[in-house]
């Protein structure tokens, strides 16, 4: 019974607007009323309840994704636009596996215990710094701006997040009832039948 004052004036002014606005019979926009209050009811309640089952990491990609179409229907060339949907479909996907096997790759690296030293890739750093430059300086004289640079950006840059997030991780090397290894296992004595 929480608000029931703001309940009921919402109920009185979508009833007054159905009747007088759209000229519906008062009987008919009665009824209708109670079926778009009902129907938004439910349907923000079952909007609420997915958002809570899929939980907040699920709920971050489905907003990236959100993100991600509207600065591709904005900022994305002509020739993307062009090609069929089938096409943009297959490129995003490929930029999301992308991003997904970089991950394992990158956790596979962490796991070995190497770190990155930039002396290690020199070339690739230098690339890497350079090629962030020039495209800085192209966007500003082509553009005036480095937010069309930002778009471009982010357009490949949110399948490839995607893919990075979504990507399964690598199970920590544990042994089972922290006893160790098989051999260690043999060693203490322990019976391996169930």
């Amino acid at each position: 019974m929480r608000h029931l004052g703001l309940k009921l004036i919402l109920f009185v002014a979508v009833w007054y607007e159905l009747s007088v606005e759209f000229r519906i019979s008062p009987d008919a926009a009665f009824l209708a009323t109670i079926g778009l209050l009902v129907g938004g009811w439910l349907a923000m309640r079952l909007a609420g309840q997915a958002a809570y089952l899929m939980g907040p990491l699920t709920s971050g990609l489905l907003i990236q994704v959100l993100l991600w179409f509207v600065l591709l229907w904005w900022f994305a060339p002509a020739v993307f636009h062009a090609i069929p949907v089938v096409f943009d479909l297959l490129i995003v996907v490929g930029l999301a596996l992308a991003g997904a096997r970089c991950r394992v790759l990158f956790e596979e690296e962490k796991k070995r215990g190497r770190k990155f030293v930039p002396a290690e890739h020199s070339v690739a750093v230098l690339l890497a710094v350079f090629g962030a430059m020039a495209a800085c300086m192209i966007s500003l004289r082509q553009w005036g701006s480095l937010w069309p640079l930002v778009a471009y950006v982010l357009i490949p840059g949110l399948p490839f997040a995607f893919g990075w997030r979504v990507a399964p991780l690598a199970a920590p090397d544990r042994f089972d009832a922290k006893v160790g290894d098989a051999g260690s296992f043999r060693d203490a004595g322990l019976s391996e039948e169930r």
